[in-house]
């Protein structure tokens, strides 16, 4: 009961930033708390790229980012085209035929060099998380540690055949053969976490993806997109952002074998929809 009813203190927090100390605080019935420093930006909003086949790009358009603490947009981010995501799944399903042939070393040995990134851009990543999503620093830092923990846990699954029957009369060998391109799409609350799950998997079992956040909390992910640029070959991870018709064409995308989704049940339901005909 304690820990519902914090539960429920916490959901009737309102953010504020104190524009005067630049400290983020919350307002609650036990007063103001005081939780992390983040200084107020004040230079020209911050500009992020995808990852499209090995390359970060940038798109002709773009869309701002909301800090929620402010209700500024502090940064720019791109509106991925329709053939600009073409291209990712181009890409993808290019690199997908080697890919599904690399070993489990190959496949752990371009995740650990990905993970030793991430480490080394945590504190960045997390000051990031903080300013798109709004969450307090330790909790950022603390899902930034998760993504680390969780990607660190994927690389040790070794896909392997496993012997069903093996007598005079006949062997039968179950193999899991990789799908292809999966699409991946994120929700806004815990955006590098959720990229990881699918990621690690992905990756692990002979995939290829393409991947696109929330519009809301984008940035995050395309750091580890950045992470990710000289850690696989190109084409086996892409990163895009954009709108909810970013995520309609990968659904609907003819080369995309599977969907991995996460997100509320109105969009799970069209996404649902989208992909019946093809079982994806």
């Amino acid at each position: 009961q304690a820990r519902l009813a914090n539960h429920a203190q916490v959901a009737r927090m309102s953010r504020v930033l104190s524009r005067a100390n630049h400290t983020l605080s919350f307002h609650s019935n036990q007063g103001v708390r005081h939780l992390c420093a983040m200084p107020v930006a004040s230079q020209a909003p911050q500009k992020f790229q995808m990852l499209i086949n090995g390359q970060m790009v940038d798109a002709p358009s773009k869309f701002g980012v909301i800090n929620p603490s402010t209700g500024q947009v502090f940064a720019h981010c791109p509106e991925c085209p329709k053939e600009m995501l073409d291209q990712a799944v181009a890409a993808a399903k290019a690199a997908s035929k080697s890919w599904g042939l690399t070993s489990f070393a190959e496949r752990k040995a371009c995740l650990e060099n990905a993970i030793g990134k991430i480490h080394a851009a945590k504190k960045t990543i997390a000051e990031t998380l903080v300013r798109e999503q709004g969450k307090p620093l330790a909790a950022a830092a603390g899902e930034i540690g998760g993504v680390l923990h969780f990607l660190s846990t994927f690389k040790e699954f070794e896909v392997k055949d496993k012997i069903l029957i093996d007598n005079d009369r006949e062997t039968v060998i179950q193999k899991h053969v990789p799908l292809g391109v999966v699409g991946g799409i994120t929700p806004w609350n815990f955006p590098p976490l959720m990229a990881a799950w699918k990621l690690g998997e992905v990756v692990m079992t002979g995939n290829v993806l393409v991947l696109k956040p929330s519009p809301y909390t984008p940035l995050t992910t395309l750091m580890l997109g950045e992470a990710m640029k000289d850690s696989f070959p190109p084409g086996v991870v892409n990163f895009v952002s954009g709108s909810d018709e970013v995520g309609k064409w990968i659904t609907e995308h003819p080369d995309v074998s599977k969907i991995s989704f996460t997100g509320s049940t109105r969009t799970g339901k069209a996404i649902q929809a989208s992909a019946a005909a093809s079982l994806k």
